[in-house]
């Protein structure tokens, strides 16, 4: 018992929580999540976590997602070496989450959804997120959608009291050339889950926007310049971004 309740005073420690403005707080103080996506062992990395959060770490990223294997001691050790954050996959608790999951400092955020509204409803989501809490209340949940597609555009004002953080998918690059509305589209987005937000009034708010880094849907012409990257950035930023 003694152990125990070590090791959940430990978890506590590492309490992550929200500002009334929707900024990040880890043990109290502001942390501005700058994460990427689908990290994995591979050839550019010498098939070595802390190989690859060692890169990304000096790049300025500070949070990490993984398809494979964020429940693997190793991917959760050795984020913790290299000073990062993870967000992992996870829906009822379990006996993972139970035993180390939930204790573990590298945890920042439990990523309910994946394209949502497509794969969950609101109100399962909503349990999903009461049930992590109870488990869990020193981490924040999570969850992933579009916005300003046609087949999804309504979803988030439905999703909003799901979890604490929302993670919009902004990608408007689409076509083999630039046509000028790129950056509108981001601020429309942004803009529109602001709407939402205000319209359903709850738990307090953060938004972390995943910027487009890959070829635009349909056609798939190309990726993003380095020039859009910045400018999605900062215009999403700018429009109330709490994290990228």
């Amino acid at each position: 018992l003694r152990v125990e309740k070590a090791a959940d005073a430990a978890a506590s420690a590492h309490r992550t929580s929200l500002r009334d403005d929707g900024v990040t707080l880890v043990d109290g103080k502001p942390f501005f999540p700058i994460g990427i996506y689908s990290v994995k062992k591979g050839d550019a990395n010498g098939n070595s976590y802390d190989t690859a959060f060692k890169t990304l770490a000096a790049a300025g990223f500070n949070l990490v997602h993984s398809y494979v294997g964020p429940r693997d001691q190793e991917i959760l050790d050795a984020a913790a070496r290299q000073g990062l954050k993870l967000f992992v996959k996870a829906r009822q608790p379990d006996e993972w989450i139970m035993k180390t999951g939930r204790r573990h400092p590298s945890i920042l955020a439990w990523y309910l959804g994946d394209d949502t509204c497509v794969s969950e409803t609101a109100n399962g989501l909503r349990e999903n997120h009461d049930a992590i809490k109870a488990v869990d209340p020193y981490r924040l949940t999570c969850q992933a959608d579009g916005v300003g597609m046609e087949f999804v555009s309504p979803s988030y004002a439905d999703f909003v009291n799901g979890t604490d953080v929302f993670l919009p998918e902004i990608y408007p690059v689409t076509l083999e050339r630039p046509d000028g509305t790129e950056g509108p589209r981001v601020i429309r987005d942004m803009k529109t889950i602001a709407a939402d937000i205000k319209a359903h009034p709850g738990r307090r708010k953060s938004v972390w926007p995943i910027i487009q880094h890959f070829e635009g849907w349909g056609a798939g012409k190309r990726f993003p310049t380095f020039a859009e990257l910045r400018a999605m950035s900062y215009l999403a930023v700018i429009h109330g971004a709490n994290g990228i």
